[in-house]
């Protein structure tokens, strides 16, 4: 492909990506890397991520999903990041069972596979995905190294709200836009929203594909279904890349900025920092593009992928952004005091504007929202019942419904709350609580109907030991340089040993060890020596393990 160039040169470590805190899972051959979300839509594409650990050939896979659910496709990347195989999967007759043959493949430990799935109208859905294996010339599925993850089902249809451009990558691409040149001589900030189940495809391109040719940008979503950032100056490329995959279904909020005083490139996601490039302050002189594509090249290259999903909200900025406005970028659709030189919507009250090529555009209805969902939920046990509360900032939402369930699949309402002027958690007593294990979740109401709800949070009477009794909040702030604050909770007397790891899997500082009480604990963590780069705090207790991610950018 056009891009193999560009991909061979990049680390090797991002297909070897540590995952901390799978303690459990480390005997598993076949383990879930990665997963967007615990929810997913009845009809929409869904990306799942496999991570092959085995010290044997994998001979096949086999994968049991629930009824109505397809397994479009299975691609396996090489080592290079250059290319990927795409497996056909076959359906056993008259059930839900798929095969998958690999045996002519070389699939080694660290292969990332990814499965691409459409989900049915299930309530509740667990894919299951089994490795098989060659034993005495004969090929047996190892079920007890299977992987397995569990998704609630939403059957709400789209909202009329928001609408989105829908490309497919097998059909003519999207258009292209004509954006000033003078955007690009000094700092800038590029922004959309994407939402893909397909590895490997342009996304946004400012790039001829001439190798002489300097351009700002390219983003790309490369093999991996990571996201790749890239800037040339006809002479070199120079690439950044996502920590986690992003072909996995979800709404992802990307940003792609230029610090022309400082000569650095900077890629985000979801409002987290991911890469940075320190270039030379020649790069700008030479970038001449004012064309932009989205889903493919300005030229028309064959041996180039497209993009297969749904964008929104293009938006440039003649500046660089903080990470707060990136923050509100991303949550509300703009940055307040900030207003883009450059941008496109496909929404019904703002539509695109006219320099756009002519061309029938495919915009649909778009589950895309700028409502935030009610977060940081939390269940404390109280004589009489147990107290949810929660927190919710948006100014939008007229009231909050408390809904329980004894399954985790059929919740009832039991409770509505309507929030004070400025109040932003929220809270409620269960005095009812039935005995066992149960769930709850929250779902805003606003003027024309509901949100998104949260994630469901299980708690029980009956079963006090699934609740977690050590909370590990994270650091502030993040990214840092060179100093940072790790914050973390005990609920109950216990050992507690906080250490920070990094990419390499080599600890690189324990930060606390030994017993705690019952309260609100932080632990300063200095980095002066350490490089540019990811790590991760990883937290051990009696309950388990917790990681979080720490970006270091000096």
């Amino acid at each position: 492909m056009a891009i193999a160039n560009r991909l061979r040169c990049y680390p090797v470590w991002l297909l070897c990506l540590l995952v901390l805190g799978a303690a459990p899972l480390a005997h598993a051959q076949l383990r879930v890397s990665h997963v967007a979300h615990d929810a997913v839509v009845a009809g929409e594409p869904v990306g799942l991520f496999l991570a092959w650990e085995g010290d044997v050939p994998l001979a096949g896979l086999r994968i049991d999903v629930p009824p109505g659910w397809m397994l479009e496709s299975v691609r396996i990347p090489d080592p290079d990041l250059t290319q990927q195989t795409r497996l056909a999967p076959i359906r056993e007759d008259g059930t839900d069972r798929w095969q998958v043959d690999t045996s002519g493949m070389r699939v080694a430990r660290g292969t990332t596979l990814f499965l691409r799935l459409r989900a049915g109208r299930t309530d509740r859905a667990t894919v299951r995905v089994a490795p098989t294996l060659m034993r005495r010339g004969e090929r047996a599925d190892r079920d007890d190294q299977s992987a397995e993850v569990t998704w609630s089902v939403a059957t709400r249809p789209h909202r009329a709200a928001n609408r989105s451009l829908r490309l497919d990558r097998d059909q003519d691409p999207a258009p292209g836009y004509l954006a000033r040149r003078s955007l690009f001589q000094g700092s800038w900030t590029a922004s959309l929203w994407m939402r893909t189940a397909q590895a490997d495809g342009i996304l946004w391109s400012s790039w001829s594909g001439d190798e002489k040719v300097a351009y700002p940008f390219e983003m790309e979503i490369d093999p991996n279904g990571r996201l790749a950032a890239f800037t040339g100056n006809g002479q070199r490329h120079y690439g950044m890349r996502s920590l986690q995959p992003v072909a996995d279904g979800a709404w992802r909020h990307v940003v792609m900025s230029w610090d022309a005083a400082a000569a650095r490139m900077r890629l985000y996601v979801d409002g987290q920092a991911q890469d940075s490039l320190s270039l030379p302050v020649s790069m700008a002189s030479s970038w001449r593009s004012g064309y932009l594509k989205v889903g493919a090249r300005a030229s028309a290259d064959a041996d180039v992928a497209s993009f297969g999903g749904e964008v929104d909200e293009l938006h440039l900025f003649d500046r660089v952004l903080s990470s707060k406005d990136i923050a509100s970028l991303g949550r509300q659709g703009e940055a307040p005091g900030v207003r883009p030189a450059w941008e496109v919507h496909f929404g019904q009250a703002r539509d695109a504007p006219s320099d756009r090529e002519e061309r029938d555009l495919d915009v649909v209805p778009s589950l895309l929202s700028f409502r935030a969902a009610p977060s940081d939920i939390r269940i404390e046990v109280e004589e009489g019942g147990l107290r949810l509360s929660f927190v919710s900032d948006d100014p939008g939402a007229l009231r909050f419904v408390i809904e329980r369930s004894l399954d985790g699949t059929t919740f009832q309402r039991v409770a509505t709350l309507v929030p004070l002027a400025g109040e932003t958690r929220l809270a409620w007593m269960d005095r009812a609580v039935p005995q066992g294990v149960i769930h709850y979740r929250v779902v805003p109401i606003y003027a024309d109907g509901p949100g998104d709800g949260s994630p469901a949070i299980k708690a029980g009477l009956g079963q006090l030991a699934d609740l977690s009794t050590v909370i590990l909040e994270g650091n502030f702030p993040n990214p840092f340089n060179p100093t940072t604050t790790i914050r973390f909770e005990v609920l109950e007397p216990q050992m507690v040993r906080v250490s920070v790891w990094d990419l390499s899997g080599q600890m690189v500082a324990a930060l606390v060890d030994g017993h705690h009480a019952p309260g609100r604990y932080q632990v300063g963590f200095q980095a002066d020596s350490l490089p540019t780069g990811t790590y991760f705090v990883r937290m051990e207790s009696g309950t388990g393990i917790q990681t979080h991610q720490m970006i270091l950018m000096k």
